[in-house]
């Protein structure tokens, strides 16, 4: 059983289980700098045997207003985690972006397993409201 968490400003961090009562110290799961207010984490393990998350990361803009769907995997049931990959192509400030909801920044992000690909769903603001995009990615 993994679970993810967040703490120093919303890094997304992961916590393991054999039993679901004792678990593991937070594995941070994002390679990007500390400072970075990441949000949204989404865990799922993928055909391989391998956990996947996925989450909004700052880390590509100055201000740190702007967010892209990243995704990273661990190898070892979330113990560590490999390189990040960015799944969205254009990065989304949401505070500029309208919707009917405040804050606009969409609700959730989605992460499950194909039989042969993982797919995640995102909030993006690219088309100038707050949309669900999606990628599969090969494992």
């Amino acid at each position: 059983m993994v679970r993810a968490v967040g703490v120093v400003r919303r890094d997304p961090f992961a916590i393991w289980s054999d039993n679901g009562t004792a678990w593991t110290s937070p594995d941070r799961i994002t390679d990007g700098g500390v400072g970075s207010d990441d949000s949204f984490p989404e865990l799922a393990v993928g055909p391989d045997g391998y956990v996947y998350a996925t989450w909004l990361d700052e880390r590509d803009d100055f201000y740190r207003a702007a967010t892209c769907a990243y995704v990273g995997h661990s190898v070892d049931g979330g113990a560590t985690w490999g390189t990040n990959a960015r799944l969205s192509t254009v990065a989304t400030n949401f505070t500029s972006t309208p919707a009917n909801i405040a804050p606009n920044m969409g609700d959730y992000i989605g992460l499950a397993a194909g039989a042969t690909v993982m797919h995640a769903a995102w909030p993006d603001g690219r088309a100038g409201t707050v949309d669900v995009y999606t990628s599969s990615f090969g494992i």
